[in-house]
């Protein structure tokens, strides 16, 4: 009826699960059919608790079993620039990362909640400038999903998705040829809780070892300024959740006129979220 909840589970019909509110019940040519708008799991539950550690890993969602869940990403992109000029961006971005997540609900609205991440994460880039290169880089990926957890909470079936993201963005301009290249390691403990007295607040820890290419290929002058911004999130049924980010930088600038003729910094940063 309208107003209830209808929740579904895990399948390979519904990989993300599903819960929403009925607002409309309609009935055509015999056949009923439920009209639905997604819900937050406090509004149908009450009281509960979710524990990420009590739900089942759906086999075959994650190329590892343990409690420890690894992806990796390789990156192979050509990018078009005003004129003739392209620029290469290749690399990959990898981890080893140990999910923790918990939320308590009382009277229908969300009492607290911690979502920690603990592992490692490896990000490692190449950028090669060709010709005359001015270029805007914005490359989007799809995102990769490494894991899978269902079960319940109280009568409802819960699905929780780990999924990891990539974004790259910059700007390249060189007047002849340039290659450079960075690699960035960090041993990562991060994420987001949340307090129904005091709000939310950043989990961060973070080390780690950023290393350049010691003598980037320039033929000429240029400038380049690439992120790239691997995130980790956890979905609950595929739609909102917390997020953790890991930026690193490549600021390369070179001209052969100059002492030093070259300079590369490469920033690192750590970032916790909620997509709601």
């Amino acid at each position: 009826q309208r107003g209830q909840f209808v929740a579904v589970g895990y399948s390979t019909a519904t990989p993300n699960g599903y819960l929403g509110k009925i607002n409309l019940v309609g009935c055509h040519g015999g056949s009923p059919g439920l009209y639905v708008q997604p819900a937050m799991l406090n509004e149908a539950l009450g009281d509960g608790s979710l524990d990420l550690s009590t739900l089942s890993q759906v086999p075959g969602t994650s190329s590892s079993t343990s409690a420890s869940k690894s992806f990796d990403k390789q990156i192979s992109q050509n990018v078009s620039c005003a004129g003739a000029a392209s620029v290469t961006l290749s690399g990959s971005v990898s981890g080893d990362v140990k999910p923790s997540f918990q939320a308590s609900v009382s009277l229908f609205k969300l009492k607290s909640a911690k979502f920690q991440l603990t592992g490692s994460a490896t990000a490692k880039l190449e950028v090669t400038a060709n010709a005359t290169a001015d270029c805007n880089l914005k490359v989007p990926f799809a995102p990769v999903r490494f894991a899978t957890f269902a079960g319940t909470v109280g009568p409802f079936p819960v699905v929780i998705v780990l999924q990891a993201t990539l974004s790259i963005d910059g700007t390249i301009s060189a007047s002849a040829e340039a290659d450079a290249s960075i690699d960035a390691t960090a041993s990562i403990k991060g994420g987001v809780s949340y307090d129904s007295s005091s709000g939310f607040a950043p989990i961060l820890g973070a080390g780690g070892s950023i290393t350049a290419d010691p003598a980037p290929t320039i033929t000429g002058s240029a400038q380049a300024s690439v992120q790239i911004t691997p995130a980790l999130q956890a979905l609950l049924y595929g739609v909102a959740g917390p997020e953790l980010s890991l930026s690193t930088g490549l600021d390369v600038n070179t001209n052969t006129a100059a002492n030093p003729w070259w300079t590369i910094t490469a920033p690192l940063e750590i970032d916790a979220s909620l997509s709601a």
